[in-house]
């Protein structure tokens, strides 16, 4: 449905969607990716009422059940909220894969998946932006506007200033 951009992520990460299914986390940082699909999974897991479970699916796992992914993604649990997947792009998490669960109509649990730097014309992230109540979110190095950000934010949560 949209790609997020670099500069648009904090906003993403502290207000996603309520009818979220999916989130490709993508760029050259890969700390950044892995801590943010982290985050997100938590916060979307706390959000839920009972609260959710959050499941890392690698790809040993895949290669022993080729369907588990669907079936973690297409099951409702019982005795907590929606399931959250997060999950590692690799050659078994792949838009081949992929372009089948996120097309097909809704998801019980919701997708989080990690992957490198990812051109505009790649054909996961290209599935990530084109499908409904799903987001490709950029993580790339922060630049000194976005350090100078963080610092003044954290300066001003203690009312604090730095003065020149």
């Amino acid at each position: 449905m949209a790609a997020v951009e670099p500069q648009q992520a904090s906003a993403f990460m502290k207000s996603p969607p309520a009818d979220l299914a999916a989130v490709l986390f993508h760029g050259s940082d890969p700390g950044l990716v892995s801590e943010r699909a982290a985050a997100l999974a938590k916060s979307l897991a706390a959000r839920e009422n009972p609260p959710g479970e959050v499941l890392k699916i690698d790809e040993t796992e895949l290669d022993e059940d080729p369907g588990r992914l669907e079936t973690e993604l297409q099951t409702r649990p019982m005795f907590s909220g929606r399931r959250i997947v997060r999950a590692i792009a690799s050659r078994r998490v792949s838009t081949a894969l992929l372009k089948p669960l996120l097309t097909s109509g809704p998801l019980e649990g919701l997708l989080i998946v990690e992957a490198g730097n990812l051109k505009a014309d790649d054909s996961l992230r290209s599935l990530f932006e084109s499908q409904a109540k799903c987001f490709a979110v950029a993580c790339y190095p922060d630049t000194a506007a976005d350090i100078d950000a963080l610092i003044s934010e954290v300066l001003s949560s203690f009312s604090l200033t730095i003065e020149g």
